[in-house]
């Protein structure tokens, strides 16, 4: 068994969200390039999953159980004789964000046998870091507001605008800033 803790900026439910929406794996979870939902009921999915795993492409399904505090990966089929992931979101003390909690159970089986020895671990470090960072990312990238565009004033449309600065002008047209150095 393999154990890992992280700490994430975004409250325990969002993370669960993100967890649960499979189709989106790929944006975040190490390894993982392609990820197609077969069956979903309200407390289970099962995902069929391809990626690249210690350098070799994969492919798997998972049968996955949606838990209040939690997600549970099993894989059903691939080519490791056991992985069983247990996530948990756990907020830690301070109430702010969440602490991540990766259990690993793996099983290389006869794969196991052309890697050294702790090859396994050294690669569940290298993934969970990378999960986490993009659990971070894909966290800001659900939850940053929308810039909405600026609204013209009835029929006025403003093409160009001029900015004075402490070191000369900025002149914005057609979304873009140009910068001018003042002459003395």
């Amino acid at each position: 068994m393999i154990r890992k803790f992280g700490r994430l900026d975004a409250p325990p439910d969002l993370v669960r969200s993100i967890f649960i929406d499979a189709e989106a794996w790929p944006a975040w979870q190490a390894g993982v390039t392609r990820s197609t939902i077969l069956d979903r009921a309200e407390t289970s999915l099962q995902v069929e999953v391809d990626g690249r795993f210690m350098g070799h492409r994969m492919h798997g399904v998972f049968d996955c159980r949606i838990e209040p505090n939690g997600f549970v990966q099993s894989q059903r089929t691939g080519w490791l004789k056991r992985w069983d992931t247990h996530w948990r979101f756990i907020t830690p003390p301070d109430g702010r964000g969440t602490t991540l909690v990766c259990e690993l159970d793996i099983d290389a089986g006869l794969v196991g046998s052309f890697v050294p020895g702790n090859f396994i671990r050294r690669f569940v470090d290298r993934a969970f870091s990378e999960t986490l960072d993009n659990l971070n990312a894909r966290a800001i990238e659900i939850t940053a507001p929308a810039t909405p565009a600026p609204k013209p004033i009835g029929d006025t449309v403003t093409l160009l605008e001029i900015f004075e600065t402490p070191i000369g002008y900025e002149i914005l047209v057609g979304g873009r800033r140009i910068s001018l150095d003042a002459k003395e």
